[in-house]
C-alpha cells in the first residue's frame, strides 16, 4: 500500500480505526421545540469542547495550529449552517440529528465540488464539526481501543479530522493514514506541526487493515507495511532514530547565513496564506516572506473584505515579522481558486482565462481597495507588491498607474501610507520570461512562479493526474526560461526571487545559485533543510 506523504518520518504502531457516524436519514420529530433546544445544547457543548481542544493544541503545537479550532468555532456558530438546520426542524418537523446531518452533508458537498484545492479541503473541517455535533446529539461516545496498551497508535480512516488527531494522547500518537485527503487539509497541517508521519490518498487498500494490527509507515517513500516481522520492525526502528536525529540537527542552522562555502548568499523566505503562518515563519527562521497569497482572505466569505479588514490583516503580518520583507501578491483569483461573489463565471479553460491581474484591471474598485490597504499597512513594516499573471508590459504599467492613483487619493485624504513600496511581477507566463529584458526597465523585482510557468511552458495541466508525469519543472525548456530571467536580473540590477514549488528542490537550488538568484521562497518547514543544502555547496 502507498499514498501521498504529507509529513515525512517513520512510524511504528498499532492500527486504531476512527469510528464513523452512521447514516440517519429523514426522521420526523414529535416535538420540534424540544429538538431546537437539543440543537442549542449540542452547539453549546461543542463550543466548550472546541475551546478545550484549542487550549490543548496551543500547548502542544502552538498558536498557529490552535487557529484551526478558532476556525471550527466560527463554523459551528455560522448562521449559514445553523439557520437551515433550524428551518428543517421547524418547517419539516425533522429531528435535530436528522436536520443536522442533511445541512452538514450539503455544506460538505458544496466544498468538495470546488476546484480550488485549498477550499476543497475545508470539507474536512465541516465533517469534523458534523461528527462532533451529531455525536453529542446522539449520545455516542467514542470508545478508545487499546486505551490501556503501551503501544503507539496509528490512526486510520477514510478521513481523519483535526479533532480525531488531538483526542488521542499526544505521546501515544505515532502516525496517520487516510484513504482520501490532501496536503492542504488542516489535518495535514497539524501532522506537519506536530511532526506526526502521515500519508493521505491511500485508497481502499486500507480496508485490509484490522483494529490492533501492527504496521509501519515509511513516510520517506510513502509506503505502508502491514503486519511486519520483528526483523522489519528493528530495521525501521533504526531508520526512525536516524531520521529524528537528522531533523533535530537542522535546528543548528537557525541564525546561520544562507551562504555557500565560497560566499555566495541567497535569501531563503517563506510562502504564507495569512497571519496564522507568522509563527511558522519565525520558528523556521525564514528571512522574509517571498509570497503572501492574499487571495485567501477573499475566500470563505460572502462579500469582499473591506479596506479596514485588509489593513488589520496586513498590519498584523508586517508587525509580526518585524523588519523581514513581505511580498504581497495581489488577489490571484480564478483558475483553481473560485470566489462565487466575484462573479467571474464558468469558463472552458479558466487557467487561461479571466483571472488574477486580468480581473483586477477590469474591477478597479476591488483592486484599488486592496492596494490602498497594503500601502497603509506598509508603514508598519517592509512591504512589496507583486502582480500575478502578467503577460505584457502594458498590463504592468496599467497596474502601476492604479497604485499611483491610490497614492494620490491617500494624500488627499491625509492618510498615512508608505510611498516607496517596491512593485514587481510574478513571472509565470512564458511571454514575461521571454521579455524579461524589457520588463527589467520598468519593474523593481521579479519573482518566478514555477508552478504556472511549468504548466504554461509545457502545456500540461498541473492538476490533471493523467498527465502528471509530463509536469516537470526541470524540463530544459522551463530551465531555459528561469535562467533567462535570473541572468537578466543580474545584468540589469533587478532583484530576482523564486516562489514556486521548485524553489525547495535541491536540483533547482544548485542551478539558481550558479545563475545568481537573490531569493528562494518555500513552505516554512523547508527553510532550514534548504539552508543546510545551500551551505553544503562549494
Amino acid at each position: 500500500m502507498s499514498g501521498q506523504v504529507v509529513q515525512t518520518g517513520i512510524a511504528i504502531g498499532r492500527v486504531r480505526w476512527v469510528a464513523e457516524l452512521g447514516q440517519v436519514g429523514v426522521v420526523k420529530a414529535e416535538n420540534p421545540a424540544f429538538e431546537l433546544e437539543s440543537l442549542r445544547d449540542a452547539v453549546s457543548t461543542a463550543q466548550r469542547q472546541l475551546e478545550k481542544l484549542k487550549e490543548k493544541t496551543e500547548a502542544e503545537a502552538g498558536k498557529h495550529e490552535a487557529e484551526i479550532f478558532e476556525a471550527h468555532l466560527m463554523m459551528l456558530s455560522d448562521p449559514s449552517i445553523l439557520d437551515p438546520i433550524k428551518d428543517l426542524i421547524q418547517e419539516e418537523s425533522r429531528t435535530a440529528l436528522s436536520a443536522s446531518e442533511s445541512v452538514y452533508d450539503q455544506t460538505i458537498s458544496m466544498f468538495e465540488s470546488l476546484d480550488d484545492a485549498y477550499l476543497k479541503q475545508r470539507a474536512l473541517d465541516v465533517r469534523d464539526i458534523k461528527k462532533r455535533v451529531m455525536g453529542i446529539l446522539s449520545g455516542d461516545l467514542k470508545a478508545e481501543a487499546n486505551a490501556d496498551s503501551d503501544d503507539k497508535i496509528i490512526l486510520v480512516a477514510e478521513e481523519i479530522t483535526p479533532s480525531d488527531t488531538l483526542e488521542v494522547e499526544r505521546k501515544k500518537l505515532a502516525g496517520m493514514l487516510m484513504m482520501t485527503g490532501g496536503e492542504t487539509s488542516h489535518t495535514a497541517i497539524l501532522a506537519q506541526s506536530l511532526s506526526i508521519p502521515a500519508i493521505v490518498g491511500c485508497g481502499q487498500g486500507l480496508n485490509a487493515l484490522e483494529e490492533g494490527d501492527m504496521i509501519v509507515i515509511d513516510g520517506m517513500e510513502g509506503k505502508i507495511i502491514s503486519r511486519p516481522s520483528e526483523a522489519v520492525i528493528a530495521e525501521y526502528e533504526e531508520k526512525k532514530a536516524a531520521y529524528e536525529a537528522e531533523r533535530d540537527a537542522l535546528r543548528a542552522f537557525v541564525g546561520m547565513p544562507s551562504s555557500t562555502q565560497s560566499g555566495r548568499t541567497v535569501e531563503i523566505a517563506a510562502n504564507i496564506a495569512g497571519p496564522e503562518d507568522i509563527e511558522a515563519v519565525l520558528l523556521n527562521d525564514a528571512e522574509g516572506v517571498g509570497l503572501f497569497r492574499t487571495e485567501f482572505i477573499y475566500m470563505n466569505r460572502t462579500e469582499p473584505p473591506t479596506e479596514e479588514d485588509q489593513i488589520a490583516i496586513y498590519t498584523k503580518i508586517l508587525k509580526g515579522l518585524g523588519d523581514k520583507p513581505v511580498i504581497f501578491r495581489t488577489m490571484d483569483i480564478g483558475g483553481d481558486k473560485e470566489v462565487s461573489y466575484l462573479n467571474i463565471g464558468n469558463e472552458a479553460n479558466p487557467f487561461l482565462g479571466y483571472r488574477a491581474i486580468r480581473y483586477c484591471l477590469r474591477e478597479p474598485e476591488i483592486f484599488k481597495t486592496q492596494i490602498s490597504a497594503i500601502l497603509q499597512a506598509a508603514v508598519h513594516g517592509n512591504a512589496k507588491i507583486m502582480f500575478p499573471m502578467i503577460s505584457s508590459v502594458k498590463e504592468f504599467l496599467k497596474a502601476k498607474a492604479f497604485v499611483e492613483e491610490v497614492k494620490e487619493a491617500l494624500k488627499a485624504a491625509g492618510k498615512a501610507f508608505a510611498d516607496d513600496v517596491a512593485l514587481g511581477i510574478m513571472v509565470e507566463i512564458p511571454s514575461a520570461a521571454i521579455l524579461a529584458d524589457t520588463f527589467a526597465d520598468h519593474v523593481d523585482f521579479f519573482s518566478i512562479g514555477t508552478n504556472d510557468l511549468t504548466q504554461y511552458t509545457l502545456a500540461v495541466d498541473r492538476q490533471n493526474s493523467e498527465i502528471a508525469d509530463l509536469y516537470d519543472y526541470m524540463h530544459p525548456a522551463v530551465l531555459s526560461l528561469v535562467e533567462r530571467v535570473v541572468k537578466t536580473g543580474r545584468e540589469k540590477g533587478v532583484w530576482v526571487g523564486m516562489c514556486g514549488n521548485a524553489a525547495a528542490d535541491p536540483r533547482m537550488i544548485e542551478k539558481l545559485m550558479a545563475w545568481g538568484i537573490d531569493e528562494i521562497s518555500m513552505s516554512p518547514t523547508k527553510v532550514l533543510e534548504s539552508r543546510k543544502f545551500v551551505r553544503s555547496l562549494a
